[in-house]
């Protein structure tokens, strides 16, 4: 999915999360590495993207993601958000090497999006997502791109009422619904 980022004046503000949460976005860093891993373990335990993973998996991750496997970290438009020294949600900007048609390499991806699961349904992610979007209009920067799993309704719902087109999937890339159809058919 793909989201152009007006460059004009009147676009919105990044949103904040209500109530205790307020406020408590700052940059993320590589230093958050052992939260992030127990938060992305967290996030997505229970959820369609639930393999199984452990903690040692979800750390492997994030030293991937530290190490450039998902292009190159873009820790100055990456967000967390931060309770009483816990992260309880992330947005997780890098920036790809390689990109297949309509992207073009080296634009913004959002890699990771993730919320804490006893902080889900109080506007973390959407507020995430929106900041980050807020760097990359201020840089001047054209489009955000993520990809997310077809049957993640609430996350695909989330990115489509931010914005967010779904792209065709390369040929040879798998059938079926688009991010759009299977949101609107509950898929």
């Amino acid at each position: 999915m793909t989201l152009t980022i007006r460059a004009d004046a009147d676009a919105a503000a990044p949103c904040e999360p209500k109530g205790p949460l307020q406020g408590l976005a700052r940059p993320c860093t590589a230093s958050d590495a052992e939260q992030l891993a127990a938060l992305m373990l967290d996030s997505y335990r229970g959820t369609v993207d639930d393999e199984g993973e452990t903690i040692d998996d979800a750390r492997r991750v994030v030293a991937a993601l530290i190490a450039g496997e998902f292009g190159t970290a873009d820790w100055d438009a990456s967000v967390v958000f931060e309770r009483e020294g816990r992260v309880v949600s992330a947005a997780l900007v890098t920036r790809d090497r390689v990109a297949p048609p309509p992207l073009v390499a080296g634009e913004a991806f959002l890699a990771f999006s993730m919320t804490a699961a006893s902080e889900k349904r109080r506007g973390l992610g959407r507020a995430g997502v929106m900041r980050v979007v807020e760097i990359l209009r201020r840089r001047g920067e054209p489009r955000l791109h993520l990809v997310v799993t077809r049957a993640n309704v609430p996350a695909v719902t989330l990115y489509l009422a931010l914005g967010f087109e779904p792209l065709p999937l390369p040929a040879g890339e798998g059938r079926g619904l688009d991010a759009a159809e299977s949101a609107q058919q509950g898929a």
